[in-house]
């Protein structure tokens, strides 16, 4: 029998230990899954104005968490065997507020669904906003808490002393929370000397949640983490595909030296988890050229079977410049790239703009895919020449020719490459006066900006 009933525990300052001002983000590329079978939705602009704490137990109660969405409910929900939580923050005068699940699993007599509510940082939305987070996951005859937590350091600090860690372990992650911040940066001026000793400590328990937000602390410390690399080197053989992925991200943001991560970043892409793979291919790209090594292994995951590593293959190689020329033709057979649904269709976009980045090495074999039947193909060869603006006396004539294409799309491209190579592209002027009359308004709006930058008349 599901147990409907539910505690509330707000942690808003004093805890069995301590008391601190508490604040947190996390981005929701960051929200903890600890559990594959929890399922999470979260909005901006629910229909709930008020703070609201609430369970379902059944497809009705189901429906009514959904009402205070303001959206139509998810048909996943199963009598038989699910429950749901929703979690409301209200109104908010500002964009910015969030919910996180830490994790959400049995403790003892209790199922805790722990959790952080995300505050603002920097530039926000200016409007009203109602938070809201919907979590479905297996049904418990165990009761039901809600534990908010307002910082990571106090859930963590909370696992260590559950853990019987060393006192002073705990009481660092404490005294590194700052009153009235949001949350923890590489700039921080008040970390304690030893909140990542803390942290490394936390990675030691078994808990998978509990390791997941400790190695997510661990990154956003960035550089100020850097003793933790050599731990988080080895949690890359972590059993737990979550753990690994947060590690991967990690040490791309901590960087250190590249002859030791790069290594380490290259053999992640074939780790058995897409998203890790995914994490690491585009954490490579944030060591820019000095990632040169990872170019052999970040052309095979262009190959990868799941799109999101494809991408990030071919945003890093770009990164990467000149010295990913070898990338050049892999690159160019992803202007084909059908295997994707409609929110994969950037990768031949990425990969004409990351071959662009590369350089004058890509133009000869972009010059021979100019002419290809496929439209698309002719497309991102004009995108990834209109990135190269080092050589316009190989690439005009081809911009040229483009502006007579059959294809408008095509012909706005060329027209769009014109004008930004300005005054080089003067041999274009005839070209661009024909298509200032066409009968695309793109095209022909495209010509007349160009020719304004040739400062020519048109």
């Amino acid at each position: 029998m599901k147990t409907i009933k539910y505690i509330s525990f707000i942690l808003a300052g004093t805890l069995f230990f301590s008391s601190h001002a508490l604040t947190e983000e996390k981005s929701d590329r960051e929200q903890a899954s600890p559990d594959k079978k929890i399922q999470q939705w979260t909005g901006h602009y629910g229909s709930s104005e008020i703070k609201e704490e609430l369970l379902a137990g059944n497809s009705k109660q189901w429906r009514l968490l959904w009402q205070k969405t303001g959206r139509e409910p998810e048909e996943v929900f199963d009598d038989s065997k699910d429950m749901a939580a929703g979690i409301f923050l209200g109104t908010r005068r500002t964009g910015g507020y969030g919910i996180v699940i830490l994790s959400a699993k049995e403790e003892g007599e209790k199922f805790v669904i722990d959790y952080l509510e995300i505050k603002p940082a920097g530039v926000t939305t200016q409007a009203l906003t109602t938070p809201y987070l919907i979590m479905l996951f297996p049904e418990t005859d165990r009761e039901v808490i809600f534990r908010k937590w307002d910082h990571i350091f106090y859930y963590l600090s909370h696992a260590l002393e559950v853990n019987r860690a060393d006192a002073t372990l705990s009481n660092a992650l404490l005294y590194s929370i700052t009153p009235g911040t949001s949350h923890v940066t590489a700039s921080s001026k008040n970390i304690h000397p030893k909140t990542v000793e803390a942290l490394i400590e936390a990675l030691k328990i078994l808990d998978q949640d509990v390791r997941v937000n400790a190695v997510w602390s661990l990154e956003s410390l960035g550089q100020l983490a850097a003793p933790a690399l050599p731990v988080l080197i080895n949690v890359l053989n972590d059993e737990n595909a979550e753990v690994r992925n947060f590690a991967v991200y990690a040490i791309g943001n901590i960087g250190g030296d590249p002859s030791q991560i790069i290594p380490v970043l290259t053999n992640a892409l074939q780790d058995k988890s897409k998203d890790v793979r995914a994490a690491a291919a585009v954490s490579l790209g944030r060591f820019g050229p000095s990632a040169k090594g990872a170019v052999p292994g970040l052309i095979i995951a262009l190959e990868d079977p799941d799109w999101v590593v494809r991408r990030n293959a071919a945003i890093s190689l770009g990164m990467i410049g000149p010295d990913a020329k070898d990338a050049v033709r892999p690159l160019i057979e992803h202007f084909k790239d059908r295997d994707y649904d409609e929110v994969d269709s950037s990768i031949p976009y990425y990969s004409a703009v990351s071959l662009g980045q590369i350089g004058p090495a890509a133009i000869p074999a972009l010059l021979k895919s100019f002419n290809d039947k496929d439209v698309n193909v002719r497309r991102m060869v004009v995108i990834a020449l209109g990135n190269i603006k080092s050589d316009p006396k190989r690439t005009v004539p081809v911009f040229i020719t483009a502006t007579g294409d059959k294809d408008s799309e095509v012909r706005r491209l060329a027209c769009v490459a014109l004008g930004e190579l300005g005054p080089r592209a003067k041999s274009a002027r005839e070209a661009l006066k024909k298509r200032a009359n066409d009968k695309d308004w793109g095209v022909k709006n495209a010509a007349a900006i160009a020719l304004e930058r040739l400062n020519l008349p048109g």
